[in-house]
């Protein structure tokens, strides 16, 4: 009696199918499909009663099992095979509890050159790299006997490898369930690009992915910076500490950093000088510094008149007007002298005396203050300035 054995499948292009097995010694030539207008492919063999087990070959380099045999056994090489159980009525005996199974979880591992495995969800393999890329899927609810393939396509689509694994009810793994792997080598000669990797379970189409391999891996430039360490800005200044220190190794600047350096130096020196001076001058003069009457002052601490300080100002600006140039700085020498450190060292003085006499002058505007809101550590400092004061007279004086 004959029965038929047919095919389908969109997974991939068939060009052709045979059927091999117990009934004609293994022989892909003897019995081989047709395709039919709906794309299935199809043969019938005359069998007498018996046990025969059989698998179908595609494209002269897949086996696959039959999926529609629902029964499975074991073949003589280790793997899988379909089978047929002819009756003595010549009738198909039907298993009524078909070979099955689910899958649970797949994902891809690498393993590098030094021999670590990891997983690698990116999907991306480097031939400088990696070694070999595994697929590893976790199947449970596993019933009868279980052949699953992969077949994996390189970048132009052709099949790189088949390769299948067995999986039965009655091997159990209670840790870790069960699993398939399948691996392929990666090296000079493994293709580059986009590959493709198809799974079929007893011939049936189950799952799909892809990946890409590379010939590099990318190199990463690490211009990270820790995570709260400043960051200078273009224009900003060197620290101290870093000036220093690039002193001690060696460092010489260049001569637009020289430029610029001297051109800063140039920009402080202008900042007070001349008639911003004298400007200063009268703004302290107008500045009322007489005693607050509501603030409670130590009478050992002698506070200025208005008098005293205009006195001082006036004679140090009569000193000021004799000189003959005394905005012209070009003709300065490049290393400030004595005098010119102690007028700079006073004029940071005078704005600091500016800066009291306006906080003194604000007490004015809190009738509550009382003696914890008095000045205590700009009292002490007055009489210095003064005296500073007095001598930068007397220097401008010999100087004159």
């Amino acid at each position: 009696m004959k029965f038929p054995f047919f095919y389908c499948t969109n997974s991939f292009a068939i060009k052709s199918i045979s059927v091999i097995g117990d009934f004609n010694n293994w022989d892909s030539s003897r019995n081989s499909f047709k395709r039919h207008d709906d794309g299935t492919w199809m043969t019938e063999i005359e069998l007498s009663p018996g046990n025969y087990r059989y698998k179908f070959l595609i494209n002269d380099s897949i086996y696959f099992n039959d999926p529609n045999a629902l029964i499975y056994t074991h073949d003589d090489k280790g793997g899988t095979a379909s089978s047929i159980i002819i009756g003595e009525n010549n009738k198909r005996i039907i298993n009524i509890k078909p070979a099955s199974l689910n899958i649970e979880s797949y994902s891809f591992l690498c393993v590098d050159k030094d021999l670590l495995s990891c997983e690698n969800s990116g999907k991306k393999y480097y031939k400088d790299k990696h070694s070999s890329l595994t697929l590893k899927i976790v199947f449970s609810d596993i019933i009868g006997l279980c052949a699953v393939n992969a077949i994996w396509y390189t970048p132009n689509n052709e099949i790189y490898e088949v390769q299948e694994s067995v999986l039965e009810d009655r091997v159990k793994d209670e840790v870790n369930g069960n699993e398939a792997l399948f691996q392929i080598d990666i090296n000079d000669d493994t293709p580059e690009g986009d590959w493709k990797l198809q799974i079929f379970i007893n011939g049936t189409f189950a799952l799909e992915d892809s990946f890409t391999i590379e010939l590099k891996q990318p190199e990463v430039l690490d211009n990270a910076v820790s995570y709260g360490a400043p960051i200078l800005a273009v224009d900003s200044e060197l620290p101290d500490f870093l000036i220093d220190q690039a002193s001690q190794d060696g460092y010489t600047p260049s001569e637009s950093e020289i430029k610029t350096n001297s051109q800063t130096d140039a920009e402080k020196e202008e900042e007070l000088s001349g008639e911003e001076l004298l400007g200063l001058f009268d703004d302290i003069k107008e500045i009322n510094i007489s005693h607050n009457p509501k603030t409670s002052v130590p009478d050992e601490v002698e506070v200025p008149n208005d008098s005293n300080i205009i006195n001082l100002f006036d004679e140090i600006r009569e000193s000021e007007v004799k000189d003959e140039n005394p905005l012209d700085m070009s003709n300065a020498p490049a290393t400030a002298s004595n005098e010119d450190v102690e007028s700079d060292s006073s004029i940071d003085e005078l704005l600091e005396l500016k800066d009291f006499i306006n906080f003194s002058q604000s007490l004015d505007t809190k009738p509550e203050a009382n003696e914890a809101d008095v000045i205590e550590s700009d009292e002490a400092s007055i009489d210095e300035i003064l005296k500073d004061i007095k001598d930068i007279k007397d220097i401008t004086d010999e100087n004159s």
